[in-house]
């Protein structure tokens, strides 16, 4: 019975967080206050909360509590792989998908998204540099000021940070870079503890490292934006471990 209540206790959970009604960044209720709204035992919402920490829609700080991550745009978790029709097949060419189109994750890999991301944005960065227009570096400057004003909230921070490194991309002026970035969504970006429990020195450290950035794309200096980049990549996939 306990297995099964811990089941509805997750799925209510989780319909919340893949809503929005819990957002990324935001602290889910105490176990008391779970045990109450959902009838059941303290016992029954940890083991719901083991299920969501599993499929990685929340992660729990030790002594500050549980926080929801950032999730996909959607249960397929993939960038470009086109729609499946109803019988499984490849809506781009009717065929039965690729092997690796298969096997991407049907949940975010904070690892695995970082190696990808150290693979595509230094590029990405010296291309803005190098194509930038002047509505793309007021965009960026706008996008670092919401990362600011956003400061140790983790919530905010994460929409924030998306924004920025999505409209970077979108200065490199290459769609194909835009587009693989807007189709992972916000889940792309970490949520090392640091940035769940509102570490301040971590926020400061993550504006530097934007402002970095952008000050060589400011100053058309594709070495030094590759650069910053993927010392603010590397930095963060050290972070999250």
């Amino acid at each position: 019975m306990p297995t099964t209540l811990a089941a509805a206790v997750a799925a209510a959970l989780r319909e919340r967080i893949v809503t929005g009604a819990l957002t990324p960044g935001e602290r889910l209720p105490s176990e008391n206050d779970l045990a109450r709204e959902h009838a059941v035992s303290r016992t029954v919402v940890r083991e719901a909360i083991g299920r969501l920490r599993a499929e990685g829609l929340v992660r729990s700080a030790r002594g500050s509590g549980t926080y929801v991550l950032a999730v996909p745009h959607s249960a397929a978790y993939d960038p470009g792989r086109p729609a499946a029709c109803d019988d499984g097949t490849d809506a781009g060419t009717g065929r039965p998908p690729s092997a690796a189109a298969a096997a991407l994750p049907t949940r975010p890999d904070p690892a695995a998204l970082l190696e990808f991301r150290l693979a595509l944005e230094p590029h990405a960065a010296a291309l803005a540099a190098e194509r930038r227009t002047t509505a793309d570096l007021a965009a960026l400057e706008a996008a670092a000021t919401a990362v600011e004003t956003a400061g140790a909230h983790a919530s905010d921070s994460l929409e924030a940070d998306y924004r920025l490194h999505r409209t970077l991309a979108e200065a490199s002026g290459n769609p194909y870079i835009a587009g693989a970035l807007m189709g992972l969504g916000p889940a792309m970006i970490g949520m090392p503890a640091s940035r769940i429990v509102g570490d301040g020195e971590h926020a400061r450290t993550v504006h530097e490292e934007h402002r970095a950035i952008i000050g060589a794309v400011r100053d058309r200096d594709a070495r030094a934006a590759a650069a910053a980049m993927t010392w603010h990549l590397t930095r963060s996939r050290r972070e999250l471990g």
